[in-house]
């Protein structure tokens, strides 16, 4: 698993392009947490994973929350590029869409901010399709379909797809809350990789042998779905709350 580290930016690399971005908070994080991980760690050929996450506005009092498909090489140390919905303490009452590169050290610009997310994130049964890709020796970034960015001649090549709730913070009275309560579960829908082994998207089915799901939050928690309904997709949700921001 990627420890995924918080940084203030002014500037992007010159091996990304996309459109303006706004940094966050001048901080660093060390302590991190996931929820609802799946991961296609022992497949062969995989270049991409996407999801739709349902949208959600979680409570983050202190450091981060935040949901995202991920792309990465499991034997690096950094090696992942991720897309998603990240929400900073100081950005309060609105998460936003980003994107982030680690290259095969764990260097690490930190999220690129992009739009807020519509309506504040609220939690409206609206979802958004997030998209990382390794295409002809590029990585894509996609929200939506659309392109946001490029990170041209990355020096690792995927290997697996994961699909994470995160959140940031080192003491357990002000973690922020994981994506979802009781109530309003984050849905994971239609969760699939990229496969170099004939150029097409396949399903990831949390049920799948080489699927692992679990999570490494003291609140939060994580579903399959059951077996009358799509078995391509889990929820995700905090413990500690039944009920919206």
């Amino acid at each position: 698993m990627r420890a995924r580290k918080i940084w203030a930016i002014s500037i992007v690399a010159a091996v990304v392009t996309g459109s303006a971005m706004i940094a966050p908070a001048a901080y660093a994080v060390d302590f991190f947490q996931f929820c609802g991980m799946a991961s296609n760690t022992g497949m062969t050929g995989i270049r991409g994973a996407r999801v739709n996450i349902e949208r959600y506005n979680p409570r983050v009092a202190t450091q981060s929350s935040s949901a995202w498909s991920m792309a990465d090489n499991h034997a690096g140390s950094g090696s992942y590029a991720q897309v998603g919905w990240l929400e900073l303490n100081s950005k309060s009452n609105n998460p936003y869409y980003f994107w982030e590169y680690a290259d095969s050290t764990g260097f690490d610009l930190g999220p690129v901010f992009r739009d807020p997310v519509p309506n504040g994130g609220d939690y409206t049964g609206a979802d958004d399709l997030f998209t990382v890709q390794y295409v002809s020796g590029d990585i894509k970034y996609r929200i939506n379909g659309v392109v946001q960015a490029t990170t041209y001649n990355p020096d690792w090549t995927p290997d697996q797809a994961e699909f994470h709730c995160e959140v940031h913070n080192g003491d357990p009275d002000t973690d922020p809350q994981i994506g979802g309560d009781s109530n309003h579960k984050v849905d994971f829908t239609n969760p699939a990789f990229y496969s170099m082994n004939d150029d097409l998207w396949h399903s990831f089915n949390p049920y799948g042998t080489n699927n692992t799901m679990y999570n490494t939050s003291e609140h939060g928690n994580w579903q399959k779905c059951q077996t009358n309904d799509d078995p391509k997709f889990f929820k995700v949700w905090d413990l500690r709350y039944n009920s919206l921001p």
